[in-house]
This record gives C-alpha cells, sequence and structure tokens, in this order.
C-alpha cells in the first residue's frame, strides 16, 4: 500500500526535523537568542508528527483488516507415500 509507505517516510522525515530543530532552539538558547520563532516551528512540527502518526496508524488498521477479509487457501489434504496403502485401496475399490 503506496499511502502506508508515504505515511512511513513523512514519520522518519518530521522526526528528523523536530532533532534539528531541538538543536537549533539549544543552540540559540546557549547563544543568547530568541527562540520564540524557533519554537513556533518545532510546535508545527509536532502537530506534524501528530498528523503523520495518525494517518499511519489508520492506514495500518486499513490493511490489517483487508488482511483479515481475505480468503485463506485452504491447505491441501496430507498426500500418503505408502505405495503400498495405496494399491491396496485401489484393489477394493
Amino acid at each position: 500500500m503506496f499511502e502506508l509507505l508515504e505515511a512511513e517516510r513523512g514519520v522518519a522525515e518530521i522526526n528528523g526535523l523536530i532533532e534539528r530543530q531541538r538543536l537549533l532552539i539549544e543552540q540559540l538558547g546557549y547563544e543568547g537568542y530568541d527562540t520564540t520563532s524557533a519554537r513556533t516551528v518545532f510546535d508545527s512540527l509536532l502537530v506534524s508528527l501528530a498528523l503523520y502518526l495518525q494517518e499511519r496508524h489508520r492506514l495500518r488498521a486499513v490493511l490489517n483488516s483487508k488482511r483479515a477479509e481475505a480468503p485463506q487457501c485452504a491447505r491441501p489434504a496430507a498426500v500418503s507415500h505408502d505405495r503400498g496403502s495405496a494399491l491396496k485401496r485401489l484393489e477394493y475399490a
């Protein structure tokens, strides 16, 4: 399912951006700069992450329900490799 792969990619990408933004905020604070704008961006990234996680969860649930609904293939009956018993069954048929 392409949508699920896209959501997974989005989660990974946003996680990377969140980490970079966290480090930027830390650096700005250390250097004495105002971090208000950087924190606003950080908060927006957290919202984006929550949305990607929600979408990923929804898509996984859809995929799992489709798997549960799919008909299961019947297993073939066990085949006896004992030729003697097969011949006896043919004799009595």
